[in-house]
């Protein structure tokens, strides 16, 4: 990256952090999520010290059994016990359904105008997050990125948007109107606009949640996954999800029109595409999993 690039980046996040110190009423994640992943990370704790912690909170205990009681896990039998559905989900699993329950938690609380469509929102950030896992299981890069991680990059890649509209409304406002105007990506309109992006004021956010640096780093360049001298494979992923998805917005028959620079970068055959997009499909369901997620 040349000097100037460089520092025009720095200036940037130093604007997101001196926007994010002047939210008062910004979210903040609940202890619980701190104290889970602190026990997922720590080599002497075991699956048991999870469940047990997870039990303490009622409706996240709930989430968990509703997840892995559901068509998308295709249990046998049903599973009553929080020790066992832990370890039937995995530590990964739960970390993800832990932060995901609470972010949503966390947002849900927010009192301003939702200026749109919350549910969509949410609907598209968990289906970018499974797309991203199964494009990542099909990627000859697999080894290099855990699905669960790729999985909670997704979910967070627009995060940003919702602190445009509910601290930023004025720019969210003109941010929207731009791109209605002119027929043009939300991105493209906040480059109009000349204004902080969600991208990067969702990675400060996620910073600030101290949030693991790849995901921070997608969050942050899932507009432009290319750009640097060291592409993030995990950026790129998501990226490529979140296109494939708004094409399916638009139309959901459609063969998906695939960046052949970022396949190249996660050396992806666009063969798969069929593959993929059934086994997305086959994991979104009727979108049971998505309210569990963030009902």
């Amino acid at each position: 990256m040349c000097p100037e690039i460089e520092l025009n980046c720095q200036k940037r996040e130093s604007e997101v952090e001196q926007l994010l110190d002047s939210i008062v009423t910004l979210p903040t994640l609940p202890a619980v999520v701190t104290k889970i992943t602190a026990i997922i990370d720590d080599p002497d704790s075991s699956i048991n010290d999870v469940a047990r912690l997870i039990a303490k909170d009622p409706p996240l205990a709930m989430k968990v059994l509703r997840l892995v009681n559901s068509a998308f896990y295709g249990m046998r039998n049903p599973v009553s016990s929080i020790a066992h559905a832990a370890s039937l989900l995995g530590v990964n699993v739960l970390k993800n359904l832990v932060l995901t329950a609470n972010i949503c938690k966390a947002f849900g609380g927010l009192k301003g105008k939702q200026l749109f469509d919350r549910d969509a929102f949410w609907y598209h950030s968990v289906a970018t997050g499974l797309l991203a896992k199964v494009m990542i299981r099909h990627s000859k890069k697999r080894s290099r990125s855990d699905p669960e991680e790729v999985f909670a990059a997704g979910l967070l890649h627009d995060i940003g948007k919702v602190i445009l509209e509910q601290f930023l409304t004025d720019e969210f406002i003109n941010i929207m109107n731009i791109s209605e105007e002119e027929g043009i990506s939300f991105y493209n309109a906040e480059r109009r606009a000349e204004c902080l992006s969600h991208s990067e004021i969702g990675a400060g956010l996620a910073e600030r949640w101290k949030i693991p640096d790849p995901l921070v780093e997608a969050i942050r360049f899932h507009h432009a996954p290319l750009s640097g001298s060291s592409p993030s494979l995990m950026a790129c992923v998501v990226s490529l999800a979140d296109d494939c998805l708004h094409q399916m917005e638009k139309g959901p028959a459609s063969p998906w029109a695939l960046n052949p620079d970022i396949l190249h970068a996660i050396e992806l055959n666009p063969s798969a595409s069929g593959e993929i997009r059934a086994d997305f499909e086959e994991a979104m369901g009727d979108g049971e999993l998505v309210e569990i997620l963030t009902g």
